[in-house]
């Protein structure tokens, strides 16, 4: 969700963590009435997206997460606001 609200409005992380929820669900309803562009481009082009694994995704989340340094995980969770 993050991601996609980003793409289409150019945001900050921090901008769409100060929304709330509600806000952001109003935004995803109005998407879905009136598309994003890259998303009209994309089903006009006839992308289709490929399915995605879970499992795998997990695996490499935890194969990556075991390859950083404490410090840098730390880095990265004071960069979002986290103790």
């Amino acid at each position: 969700m993050y991601a996609h609200v980003i793409t289409v409005t150019g945001w900050r992380w921090s901008d769409l963590d100060a929304m709330t929820l509600p806000q952001v669900q109003a935004l995803l309803n109005y998407w879905r009435e009136s598309p994003p562009i890259h998303v009209l481009l994309k089903h006009f082009m006839g992308v289709k997206n490929e399915p995605r694994d879970e499992a795998e995704e997990a695996l490499e989340a935890e194969q990556y997460l075991n390859r950083i340094k404490a410090d840098e995980f730390d880095a990265v969770l004071k960069s979002h606001g986290l103790p």
